[in-house]
């Protein structure tokens, strides 16, 4: 009989019967609570004007309404009124991604960083980027940073096996993905990650074949 559908419920309750996993994630270290935006924001460099301000409401409003060609248009002025400011090529950087942007998303995304490189998002984000465009490891390369800047961050971990995985690295992409596992269910977060934009189906089918074979019964 196949195996259901994978997701995190199912391991979640096998992740956390694996103490040796602890030690592996015992490190300092931890996610944005809300989201990619809000760690964006903390680490814009410079203080936003009232006038960038509102353009940053009003691209997020078109952003959230599905409107990207305004969004990026009211984006694209912010940062030419500020352009130290991190956070708007972050948030130009997702705005680009949706709208199928990718190289344009890319630079966007490596300007944030320019001015700020502390940034697991942008990494993250980033790497996505990369991986869309085929560019294997380009996208290893900004999902293993990502980790470094954020090790507490489930997505980054199960990126980053995602990342190891499509370059062949199989040991490696079940360890982040044991990792990604313990922290889902250390967390209680319930992120399925199929819903969100940066995964395409293909990505998601990666990551199962990987968690199934990491959950699956030992034959010893």
């Amino acid at each position: 009989m196949s195996r259901p559908p994978w997701n995190w419920s199912r391991v979640f309750r096998l992740a956390v019967m694996a103490p040796s996993l602890a030690a592996l994630v015992g490190f300092a270290g931890t996610a944005g609570a809300d989201g990619s935006a809000a760690t964006a924001a903390a680490a814009s460099p410079s203080t936003t004007g009232p006038v960038v301000e509102a353009r940053m409401r009003s691209a997020s409003a078109h952003y959230r309404a599905g409107r990207l060609t305004d969004a990026i248009r009211d984006l694209t002025t912010a940062a030419a009124l500020e352009p130290r400011n991190s956070r708007v090529r972050f948030m130009l950087g997702n705005a680009m991604f949706r709208g199928q942007r990718h190289r344009e998303a890319a630079n966007a995304y490596r300007a944030a960083l320019a001015l700020e490189p502390d940034q697991p998002d942008a990494q993250l984000n980033l790497g996505f980027v990369l991986h869309r465009r085929g560019d294997t490891q380009g996208a290893l390369a900004a999902w293993r940073q990502a980790v470094e800047l954020s090790r507490r961050d489930p997505m980054a971990r199960a990126a980053l096996a995602l990342g190891e995985h499509a370059a062949g690295n199989a040991d490696a992409a079940l360890f982040h993905l044991s990792i990604a596992i313990y922290l889902e269910a250390e967390t209680e977060r319930r992120a399925y990650y199929e819903q969100d934009f940066r995964w395409k189906k293909e990505d998601v089918a990666a990551i199962e074949a990987m968690a199934q074979k990491l959950t699956a019964p030992s034959s010893n």
